[in-house]
């Protein structure tokens, strides 16, 4: 049963070319706190980046938000002991397979690769436990593992 799961921010839930996250990605956001789903955000440090988060008040969906020079395991370890979630309660969401997914491998976490935009025609370089075109898949992962989210009408 997935406890908590960690996002990347950039091209994951960020859409770069839009400048904006989705209200459908806020949507879910709500609906897995709402599940009592544990949340985490993990970003590669860039300009403005602290600003972003506090303009879409990201600081509100997520437990756990750390911004990182370059991902490395110690970061997820650390969500892990933050969240006090066991490995196999545990969800890392990414588009980059040498970086989220890679490292959600190698710590044995289960992992979904979102694979759009340029990453989409990447070879798989790493083995996700899950692809997908789009966050907002997330929702039938969960329905797929017979696990209950709250789907506001």
């Amino acid at each position: 049963m997935i406890k908590a799961i960690i996002f990347d921010y950039n091209k994951t839930m960020y859409l770069p070319d839009l400048k904006e996250i989705p209200t459908e990605t806020f949507e879910l956001l709500k609906r897995l706190r709402y599940s009592g789903i544990i949340l985490g955000l993990i970003s590669s440090r860039a300009p403005k980046r602290r600003e972003q988060f506090e303009k879409f008040c990201l600081y509100t969906y997520f437990d756990f938000i750390k911004i990182v020079d370059k991902k490395k395991i110690s970061d997820f370890r650390a969500s892990l002991k933050y969240f006090k979630v066991k490995k196999s309660e545990m969800l890392v969401v990414g588009d980059r397979l040498e970086e989220e997914i890679k490292l959600a491998n190698i710590l044995g976490i289960k992992s979904v690769w979102i694979r759009h935009g340029k990453m989409k025609s990447i070879k798989e370089i790493e083995r996700p436990t899950w692809v997908i075109n789009s966050v907002l898949e997330i929702e039938n992962l969960f329905l797929k593992a017979n696990q209950k989210i709250y789907i506001q009408n």
